[in-house]
């Protein structure tokens, strides 16, 4: 824990492999890593929290394989990451990995990304990449197994890449998920198998570029609450849907000016609040037959 906390490495090569290792807490926080090639095989280790939070990454390149993850929590958080500098990860075959908080208000860039395996293994990714700066391929993670990605790259407006690898086959709760992505124009939403949905507050709210008509996609029978989810998106959202026990779909598509679902086999019987929930949907022209 804490091995090189607040370190400066030049032109070091780091290859252990650390055979009894449990913890690699905070291994690398706040150190500078010029020039530098770490690779680290930690077959036995379960928590490498904090790893590399708050570091400056420049020209250098990570290798890291797990076997039994379970928690790289705020992993990469804040770190300063140069275009040059690559990240490899094996999350582990045997992985129940929280990745919670793992780039938060980090520089994570497209390129930065490249070899990244087992991330079926990821169980949580609540604010995974949020309020990072800059694009990111997300594309690199299959999150079928995520529980929770609340928050998930919210608040970064410059992210614009394909989300079709993410499938979120058993997630329950995208509380913010993508909101404040202003670029997001929804390229590969047609891949995602959400079918266990309970909570999608906000999911897109303020995504003022999304263009895919498969944005509706992960409006399933399960979701209980989906408060401002499309809050002022203008894109053309047009299918039926079925929500028969959301409870709460306050201003759910408001100013959504391109809407024209058909909600005809929707009678909210279980709905206690709508507040505005189609105010200015200018296109909206179905019948609410079951209402």
């Amino acid at each position: 824990i804490g091995l090189f906390k607040d370190a400066t490495l030049n032109n070091q090569i780091i290859n252990n492999d650390f055979r009894e290792l449990v913890y690699a807490n905070s291994m690398f926080e706040n150190a500078l890593l010029n020039n530098c090639n770490i690779n680290l095989t930690l077959p036995k280790c379960i928590d490498v929290s904090s790893m590399f939070k708050n570091a400056t990454l420049i020209n250098t390149t990570i290798n890291l394989t797990f076997t039994c993850l379970e928690a790289f929590v705020s992993g990469f958080d804040n770190a300063i990451i140069d275009a040059s500098s690559r990240i490899n990860i094996d999350f582990g075959l045997k992985g129940k990995v929280n990745c919670n908080y793992i780039f938060y208000k980090s520089n994570i860039k497209y390129d930065n990304l490249d070899n990244i395996i087992n991330t079926s293994n990821i169980l949580y990714a609540d604010y995974m990449f949020a309020d990072t700066t800059e694009n990111v391929n997300i594309n690199k993670f299959t999150l079928d197994k995520v529980i929770s990605a609340n928050g998930f790259i919210q608040n970064n407006s410059n992210f614009n890449s394909s989300v079709y690898n993410l499938k979120l086959t058993n997630c329950l709760y995208l509380d913010s998920a993508f909101m404040n992505c202003s670029l997001f124009d929804g390229t590969g939403l047609d891949g995602l198998l959400c079918t266990n949905l309970s909570d999608i507050d906000n999911i897109f709210k303020n995504c003022s570029s999304l263009t895919n008509s498969n944005v509706i996609k992960v409006l399933s029978k399960t979701i209980k609450t989906m408060n401002y989810s499309f809050y002022g998106v203008p894109a053309s959202m047009n299918g039926s849907i079925i929500l028969p026990i959301v409870e709460t779909m306050d201003y759910a598509f408001y100013n959504c000016s391109n809407m024209n679902i058909d909600f005809n086999l929707c009678s909210f019987d279980s709905a206690t609040s709508m507040i505005s929930a189609f105010e200015n949907c200018s296109l909206f022209n179905q019948p609410l037959s079951l209402f």
